[in-house]
């Protein structure tokens, strides 16, 4: 009798220690996932953005253009400055620096950061890109 219950209460042990495992790999595969999923429309959106310069600056002086972009959570900044647009996340291991370059200048300005939908006015005034809230 001993034996069988001293058996069961190992596997029952073990069977705790590899559902452990597998719960704290679960975690941080979805840590991981999120910071992705983050660091990918964090991308897109600058992309987006500097695709949409890019346009206007081909067309000339007086075009507009507007943008639908996504910004995911974790946003701490957003601006386009020069030819640059850089949008700073917050992910696990720290701070990164999403950006894309654009062929013309743009007026330096701060993008919104609040997470969700923007939509977006990219114009050329002049021989500068202008992007502003729609």
């Amino acid at each position: 009798m001993n034996g069988k219950g001293q058996v069961a209460l190992e596997y029952l042990l073990l069977t705790v220690m590899l559902l452990t495992i597998v719960g704290i790999l679960f975690v941080y595969s979805l840590v991981i996932y999120n910071d992705t999923l983050n660091s990918s429309k964090a991308q897109n959106y600058v992309e987006q953005l500097a695709n949409a310069a890019n346009q206007v600056s081909a067309w000339g002086p007086g075009t507009k253009l507007y943008v639908e972009a996504e910004l995911p959570a974790g946003v701490q900044s957003a601006r386009a400055e020069y030819k640059s647009i850089t949008v700073r996340v917050q992910m696990l291991g720290g701070i990164s620096d999403i950006y894309a370059f654009t062929k013309a200048d743009i007026t330096p300005v701060n993008l919104p950061v609040t997470q969700g939908l923007q939509a977006l006015k990219v114009e050329m005034v002049d021989a500068n890109i202008v992007i502003s809230t729609a």
